[in-house]
């Protein structure tokens, strides 16, 4: 019975981790949109000249 309850934290703990690593994956491409609208927004700036 033990071992159940171990394995179902251990399943708990799992799903955690997935979800952080998930969390912070999003982070990272969100983070990577932002630095490449900046780009776009400065390229534009340069064409004109600014």
């Amino acid at each position: 019975m033990e071992i159940v309850h171990k394995q179902k934290e251990t399943n708990a703990q799992g799903r955690e981790r997935q979800s952080a690593e998930f969390e912070l994956k999003l982070a990272n491409i969100r983070g990577a949109q932002v630095h490449t609208a900046e780009q776009i927004v400065i390229q534009g700036l340069r064409a004109k000249g600014l």
